[in-house]
């Protein structure tokens, strides 16, 4: 069905055999009143959808515009039924009432452009509608934040983290952005509906996983639990598994994995700092981060020192009389620093 004769049905301008055309074909298929419907609101709505007279036209203008917006191939599209129209229009023009045809043509054609051009404001106006309705910031502030997503998936964020992420997943995807900070997140198994992690231009992609991502001012750490993730930066990529991760930051020129003693980096999810061979410099760079204290190493060997326990998050000095005790170290605490010699 040609648009023309849709919006002259709409004005009721359209002649008697016009008037069946359009309702027979209305009845024919629930698409094609589904489609008159669509039509129809776009045109009561838009405030740009308001018809004047032929002569007040200018279509050149509106043509132009539409061009401009929605691009040469929709506008061809949108004027296939309108050419063959003209030349209609021309063939009557020699039977002596072409001036009158050819003057609602160019009526209907810009109606059409019009209406085309409205449809097209009104789309992207919805969209836009629905894309700042449908986000929230999710916000950890000095205690970490735990919240479970539209899908079902769940997200814990450390203290002074934030995550953008819509209030439901729409469309074929998952996707989140990390804003800040660190958050540990148990991911929904979706194959269909893949989830996205964008943390500026790193691109992680999972499945069905749990991972931790930390930002720490332009470095990026990703730690994986279970599962596997696959990552994207500038170019390269790498599939990361489960004990293994990689460290991210703008030098990074060659996408690393490499393998994680222990599950420090989800303290702050299971409570316990659990180190499994793990270097004490390691360990003592997450209590700082923990307890939030500026513990010191006053001998620069004592770094390399391995540990294997499993604290819960107990006080720290208690913590610290173990490591005291395990390595017959002293810990001196400061008014600024404790150190560890």
């Amino acid at each position: 069905m040609k648009d023309e004769i849709l919006i002259k049905y709409l004005l009721g301008e359209a002649t008697v055999e016009e008037v069946t055309l359009v309702e027979g074909w209305l009845k024919k298929d629930s698409a094609n009143y589904e489609y008159y419907l669509d039509l129809k609101t776009y045109w009561d709505q838009s405030k740009l959808l308001e018809l004047q007279p032929a002569h007040d036209y200018d279509t050149d203008a509106q043509w132009h515009k539409l061009k401009l917006k929605m691009g040469p191939s929709t506008v061809k599209s949108g004027m296939a039924s309108a050419t063959a129209d003209m030349n209609e229009t021309k063939a009557v023009a020699k039977s002596g009432i072409g001036r009158i045809v050819q003057m609602q043509y160019w009526k209907w054609a810009a109606a059409i452009a019009v209406v085309l051009l409205g449809c097209w404001f009104a789309w992207n106006e919805m969209q836009s509608a629905n894309n700042t309705g449908n986000i929230q910031i999710l916000t950890a502030s000095a205690s970490p934040l735990t919240d479970t997503l539209s899908d079902g998936s769940i997200v814990t964020l450390n203290r002074y983290s934030s995550l953008q992420t819509p209030l439901e997943f729409k469309g074929k995807v998952r996707e989140v952005t990390l804003e800040d900070g660190e958050a540990f997140f148990n991911i929904v198994h979706k194959p269909s509906k893949p989830f996205w992690v964008h943390i500026g231009p790193i691109d992680v992609k999972v499945l069905g996983t749990s991972f931790n991502i930390k930002k720490n001012g332009n470095q990026t750490i990703i730690d994986v639990a279970t599962g596997k993730v696959s990552i994207n930066y500038k170019g390269k990529h790498l599939i990361l598994y489960p004990k293994e991760r990689t460290l991210i930051d703008p030098s990074t020129t060659e996408l690393l994995s490499q393998r994680n003693q222990g599950q420090l980096y989800n303290y702050y999810v299971t409570k316990k700092f659990i180190a499994n061979n793990t270097r004490l410099e390691d360990l003592v760079n997450i209590l700082n981060e923990a307890y939030n204290q500026h513990i010191v190493f006053g001998r620069p060997e004592l770094k390399d020192m391995r540990i294997t326990t499993v604290f819960s998050k107990e006080p720290l000095e208690i913590i610290l009389n173990v490591i005291s005790e395990t390595f017959g170290i002293k810990v001196i605490y400061n008014k600024d620093s404790i150190e560890l010699k």
